[in-house]
Parts: C-alpha cells; sequence; structure tokens
C-alpha cells in the first residue's frame, strides 16, 4: 500500500511538475493563453497624440492648426490629491463657467461607484469611481476658462490636455478654410470648405501605449510604457493664398458691411499668369473657431447670373469669327426676340453707337445683334462651352457647381445669355474663362493648393504647377477683348471710369444682373458685380468683386472694394505706387536656411534643432514639448531670423525693442493676443513691462518707429 501510494504521489508530482513547465514555456492552458489574460488584466492603454495636419498660406502664417485644450475632471481619489468636500458648493461655483447647470454638476460629483459588467452582461461588479467627467461640457476648453476654474480655488478638481483645432485667424478665409465640429464620441468632423474637402489627408491617427496597472486601474509606481505605436500626423496643406492680399480683402468688406445693408458680397484675387488665388471670401461668414455656424453656402463656388460681365465671351466669340468691326455702328435701344422685348438699362437713351462705344457703355442691345451678324447661335453656345462654362473647374471645395447653360430649344434663351442672363456661372469659373483673355488665349485653371507635406516622411506629395486647361480664342483676339475691357475703365462713357478707376491704368467689365424668383425677377434686388484686372500693359492681378444689395447703388460699394483691394494688392506686389527696384539699391545678397520642423519635440531638442540652422528660437510658454512653431517647417526664410517655438498658451512676455511688425504678428497669432501696433519700422516701446504673464486674449499697445 505504501509503495502504490509512494507511486502514486510520484506520478502526480511529475504530471504536475509537466504541467508547470508547459504552462511556463507557452502560457497556454487548454486553449487559454495565461499571459494574454494576465497582461488584458494588469495593462491599460494610452494615446500618443497625433496632430491633424495644419494649413498654411503661401507665406507659412498657420490658418488651422492644433491648439491646446483642456478637459475638466473631478478626483475622488485620496491617493492621487485633494478631492471633492463640498459637492454643492462646487457644482455652484463651477456652473458659472462651463455650459451645465449646477444640479447637473452635483450628480455627477455625488457618483462615486461604477457598475463593470462581465462579457454576457449577466452579471457586475461594483467599482469605485476614481475620475468623474463633465461629458462635452468640460471638453475643449479654452486657456481663459482653464484659468477662471482655477481662479475658484475648488479642491478635487484637474485638467488633462488635449489638441483642438484652431484658427488662429478667426473669420479670415472661413468660407475657403472651412472648420470641423465634434461627435459625441469626441472624433473631428470636417463641417464644409478644405478641412473636409482634404479631410483624408488632414485626418491623423494617434499611436497607442500600454502600462501596468492594478485591478482597479491604478498605475504600478515605477513601471514605464509599453508596446507603443507610432502616431501618424496628417499632411501639411500649404495654400496659394496670401495673408495680407486676404487681409486687405476681409478689411474692405468688413467696411462695406459696417457701413451699408447688404444681402451678400463674394470677392476673389487671383494671379492672373499663374492662376494661384491669392484671396477669396465673402460676407455674411462665420468664426471657424465656434464651431457651430448657421449655413452659409460658399459664395465661390456658387453659381450665379452674371449680368454684362458676360459681354466679355460675347465680344470674344465674335471676334473670333473674324466678323467683328468695332467701329460699326447700331442703333441702341430694345431688340423684338420671339414677340419679347429685350431692352438696354433704362439710363442708357436710344441713339447711334460704334459697337466698341456699346461694349464701353454696357448696351444689351450690342450684345444681341452680335447674335444676329456676327457668330450664330449655335457656335456662341460652343464658345461658352470652351470657355469653360457649364462645367466644374475641379476646385478643391465640396459643393462646386457647373452653372446652368442657356436652354437652346428657344433662341430667345441664347439671346439673353449674350448679356449674362439666362444662363449661371460661378466666380472662379468667370476667373478662369477671362484669363484666356490676358494670357494671349490661354485659359488658366485657378489653383487654392501650392503644397501638400508628409511630415510623416518628410516628402511633399503634391506641389501645384501652372495649367492650361483650354485656347478658346487666339492671341489676337484676347488683345482686342483686352482692349475692350481696358476702354471701359478709360474711355470718357465707360461704366467702370469712376467707381472702378484704380491708381495704375486697368481694365474691366461691369455687370448688373437681375435675381429670379418666382414668377420672374426680385422686385427691386440686384447683383452687382465687376471684373477686372491691371497693370494695364501688363496684366498680372484679376479679381472678381460681387454685391448683392437692394434699393440699388451697389456699384458704389463693389467699386469701394474693388478700388481698395485691388489698389494695396498692386502697392504689395511692386506694381504700383513710389516702388524701389533692384537698380535703385545695392545690397548683399541674403543667406536663406529651411525652416526646421520641431513639432512634438522636446523644447531643448528643437532649440538646438533652431540654433543648428542659424535661426534665432523664441521660446512661448515652459512647457515640455513642442505644439506649434513659426514660421512653417520647410520654409526658406533669411539666416538668422526668429524662429518660435511654442510649448504653451501662457508667456512672459518679451522685450520687443527692435522687433518688426511681421514678428510681432506671428507672436500675437500663436498666443492669442490683441496687440494695437502704433507705427512703422521696429519696436521702441511696449505698454506692459516685459516678464508680464501674458495668456489668450491679454492686450497692450506696442509702438514702432
Amino acid at each position: 500500500m505504501l509503495l502504490f501510494m509512494t507511486a502514486t504521489f510520484l506520478a502526480l508530482f511529475l504530471m504536475t511538475g509537466v504541467s508547470f513547465i508547459r504552462i511556463a514555456h507557452t502560457g497556454m492552458v487548454g486553449e487559454h493563453n495565461l499571459l494574454e489574460m494576465a497582461l488584458g488584466n494588469q495593462l491599460g492603454s494610452g494615446v500618443v497624440q497625433s496632430r491633424r495636419g495644419t494649413l498654411l498660406d503661401r507665406n507659412g502664417v498657420v490658418l488651422a492648426s492644433q491648439h491646446p485644450s483642456h478637459t475638466l475632471f473631478a478626483n475622488h481619489h485620496p491617493d492621487w490629491g485633494t478631492v471633492i468636500d463640498d459637492v454643492a458648493y462646487t457644482a455652484q461655483r463651477l456652473a458659472e463657467v462651463i455650459d451645465m447647470s449646477a444640479e447637473e454638476i452635483a450628480v455627477i460629483l455625488s457618483c462615486r461607484e461604477v457598475r463593470v459588467y462581465n462579457e454576457d452582461e449577466s452579471d457586475y461588479e461594483v467599482w469605485p469611481r476614481f475620475v468623474a467627467t463633465f461629458g462635452s461640457a468640460g471638453q475643449r476648453l479654452s486657456f481663459s476658462q482653464k484659468n477662471a476654474i482655477l481662479a475658484l480655488e475648488l479642491p478635487g478638481l484637474g485638467f488633462r490636455d488635449d489638441l483642438t483645432r484652431f484658427y488662429p485667424m478667426g473669420i479670415f478665409a472661413a468660407h475657403t478654410i472651412g472648420y470641423t465640429f465634434f461627435s459625441d464620441e469626441g472624433e473631428i468632423i470636417p463641417g464644409m470648405g478644405l478641412e473636409r474637402y482634404f479631410n483624408e489627408l488632414l485626418t491623423a491617427t494617434d499611436g497607442e501605449f500600454q502600462f501596468p496597472q492594478d485591478r482597479f486601474a491604478i498605475l504600478q509606481p515605477g513601471e514605464q510604457r509599453r508596446y507603443i505605436t507610432e502616431p501618424l500626423d496628417g499632411h501639411d496643406i500649404t495654400l496659394t493664398l496670401d495673408a495680407p492680399i486676404q487681409g486687405f480683402l476681409e478689411e474692405a468688406m468688413d467696411e462695406v458691411v459696417r457701413e451699408v445693408d447688404v444681402v451678400s458680397i463674394v470677392g476673389v484675387v487671383m494671379d492672373a499668369t499663374t492662376g494661384e488665388i491669392l484671396a477669396a471670401g465673402s460676407r455674411p461668414s462665420f468664426d471657424p473657431n465656434e464651431r457651430d455656424p448657421e449655413f452659409y453656402h460658399n459664395a465661390i463656388i456658387y453659381p450665379f447670373d452674371p449680368g454684362s460681365t458676360f459681354k466679355i465671351f460675347t465680344y470674344a466669340a465674335a471676334i473670333n469669327e473674324g466678323n467683328y468691326q468695332g467701329e460699326r455702328t447700331f442703333m441702341s435701344g430694345p431688340r423684338w426676340i420671339d414677340s419679347v422685348s429685350l431692352n438696354d438699362h433704362q439710363l442708357i437713351p436710344r441713339q447711334e453707337r460704334t459697337f466698341d462705344e456699346g461694349f464701353f457703355i454696357s448696351t444689351n442691345s450690342s450684345a444681341i445683334d452680335l447674335l444676329r451678324t456676327a457668330v450664330t447661335l449655335d457656335r456662341f453656345v460652343e464658345y461658352i462651352r470652351d470657355f469653360g462654362f457649364g462645367q466644374v473647374t475641379n476646385f478643391p471645395l465640396y459643393g462646386e457647381a457647373p452653372g446652368r447653360l442657356p436652354y437652346t430649344g428657344h433662341p430667345i434663351n441664347v439671346f439673353t445669355t449674350s448679356y449674362g442672363q439666362g444662363i449661371t456661372v460661378t466666380p472662379i469659373q468667370l476667373l478662369q474663362a477671362t484669363s484666356a483673355i490676358l494670357n494671349d488665349g490661354e485659359m488658366i485653371r485657378p489653383r487654392l493648393v501650392a503644397s501638400i507635406y508628409n511630415s510623416n516622411t518628410g516628402e511633399y506629395v503634391y506641389q501645384s504647377e501652372r495649367e492650361v486647361v483650354g485656347n478658346p480664342i487666339t492671341a489676337e483676339t484676347a488683345r482686342q477683348v483686352q482692349e475692350l475691357m481696358i476702354g471701359v475703365v478709360e474711355h470718357p462713357i465707360g461704366t467702370g471710369r469712376t467707381l472702378y478707376r484704380l491708381d495704375v491704368p486697368s481694365g474691366g467689365k461691369t455687370g448688373t444682373a437681375e435675381i429670379p424668383g418666382f414668377g420672374g425677377f426680385l422686385d427691386n434686388e440686384h447683383i452687382y458685380s465687376y471684373i477686372g484686372f491691371a497693370p494695364a500693359d501688363d496684366p498680372e492681378i484679376l479679381m472678381f468683386i460681387a454685391v448683392r444689395k437692394q434699393d440699388g447703388g451697389g456699384h458704389r460699394y463693389a467699386g469701394q472694394i474693388y478700388q481698395s483691394v485691388m489698389n494695396n494688392t498692386l502697392i504689395f506686389r511692386g506694381l504700383a505706387g513710389n516702388v524701389i527696384t533692384a537698380e535703385d539699391i545695392i545690397s548683399p545678397e541674403v543667406e536663406r536656411v529651411e525652416v526646421p520642423r520641431v513639432f512634438n519635440l522636446q523644447v531643448e531638442e528643437a532649440r538646438a534643432m533652431a540654433e543648428e540652422r542659424g535661426l534665432t528660437p523664441i521660446i512661448i510658454g515652459n512647457g515640455i514639448g513642442v505644439f506649434n512653431q513659426s514660421p512653417a517647417a520647410n520654409l526658406s526664410i533669411p539666416l538668422g531670423e526668429k524662429l518660435f517655438i511654442q510649448t504653451a498658451m501662457e508667456d512672459l512676455l518679451p522685450d520687443f525693442t527692435g522687433w518688426t511688425r511681421a514678428e510681432l504678428l506671428q507672436y500675437q497669432r500663436l498666443l492669442g493676443l490683441d496687440i494695437t501696433i502704433d507705427g512703422q519700422g521696429v519696436v521702441v516701446s511696449q505698454s506692459v513691462p516685459p516678464n508680464s504673464v501674458v495668456y489668450e486674449g491679454s492686450s497692450f499697445t506696442v509702438v514702432l518707429e
């Protein structure tokens, strides 16, 4: 018996030993992997934040980027710090800052337990609730909101720092840039504009890490992160927009809105030779940082009846057919088509004029007569298509409409199209078509995106180039139409001779369009538009402006915007004013360096990289990691220039002495400050002394001489 028991014990011991060795070697018990089960129970996970792609203007000015935000939480675990000691008082004071009632906050703060169900939800355990959050009301708080809560000195509250989408220029080009908002799960949803069109490229993929924890999800001391998956940042997109020119447009539109009640405004500025869109905006508009805009259609891709600006293409078709004689005369006045009277503007007297003069003064009768004598209706419709109307330009914004071509079943529709009624076009189509007039017949596609950069690989995935999309007319025809457009401004009877005259000789075409309504046209409401170019002898800048207004007088305000934007743009581009040329000065060549990418680096590493490139690092804030920089990576800037490296939304104010206006504006944009800049030159004084604490919304004055 003893021998049997001993043998049985030894057999069981050997079997148990073999099982332990097999478990230790493979981690398997039957079909269960104990290692995975242990890790699953003991490892928590966290997110390594990635960065949604940045949108920049052609000079590296940030138009949309990631920005620090803060998520509020309440601590219930004494080992993690102070805890809530007075729920009612805390709820009452907190309701003064976040969008939640005191009663709702009190319910959240009073809940100290949470049920954790098993896999089939047949049973649960009650676990202590160590952290309480406040839903969307406690998420994406601004730096100012965080400061307001800290000022309440409520024990038990804390913040987790996150990144949110921020538009440092506010209303600036809002329809073009677009906006994002957050789903109930906290995911970024693109709302409109470039944010939506390029969402796939802009979208980032967060990384993931794991860390040891106990069964109550408390991090074990001394343990490190494990199994890190690298984050993938979104692509950075540089636009053709030029921030100063966009600023000219925004300011001019705002001035009109303050002065008079208008239904809407749309303005677009384009480089006539390359097709690059330098500025684009409209009113009404919105601040994309609010994330709850009303529905605003993007006017630069929204079709409208162009009115007399379309006579450009009617005349171009007649000239290109070889049947146009500018000195030939016609009698202005009504024309009868299909028993319907088509009339000139009521201010145009009935008299004999040349066809050139018909263009200058914008008679409908001259355009109708050209379709009767110089170009057939069918051929005219072909020209319209050749100029790109009735089809999208592939402009990178969702919702671009092809417009509506005239219905050829009734000839009257084609005749009214000759002066811009009965067809709809978009501002972008109109700019594209007019580019053929300014480029010897070559029609240039409008461009909004200059380049797309993959920061993960350090490579450009796209760089735009000038693109010819058609040759609807000959170079000689283009030259003749250019001369006609110059006559609109320079000829004594031209409709643009006062309201649209610039500081340099220029050309263009006015338009006044009726707006279709139920059973006819809207009473006493029109679209007043102008498309113009400058300089006259070598067109480089092309601009479209339209004001929709009731009660007449819209050309006064369209002209006000056009003159302001174009004159400033011409001066800015060195095409007007007292321009200093290279022959006037002797200056050494400036050595330039490429801006390094310091986003997500530690501060000292970023500082060293800037100094290695020969740049002057300006550290904003006392954080340890970099979340923003200016200028943007990969731009070429002069050796020794400042590289702003941002680590926080709070800073000790620098001594601005010797700073330029451009450097002040970069610093202002990054922190969201309200700086009044007085004078020109470099900084000589500041109203707030150096080393003062400033943060979002802080205001002060800086004097330049």
